[in-house]
């Protein structure tokens, strides 16, 4: 657990090894084009027409009698 603790937060202070730089470089990476995927994504599913559900249907007109 101790060599997990001084991977991720550096508590002896020395400069980061490889492995950290690569990690760090693929999240720089990865999230921005991950969050902007997503936002695309729900941006092009809200341009979709779609009829309002919460609005009634048009209802036909009763024709009146000719007497």
């Amino acid at each position: 657990m101790d060599n997990v603790i001084q991977f991720l937060f550096n508590t002896n202070h020395e400069q980061p090894s490889i492995a950290v730089w690569i990690l760090l470089v693929v999240i720089a990476i990865v999230i921005p084009n991950y969050t902007r995927y997503r936002m695309e994504k729900k941006h092009s599913n809200d341009s979709v027409p779609t009829q309002n559900p919460a609005r009634p249907a048009q209802r036909k007109k009763k024709r009146s009698k000719k007497r």
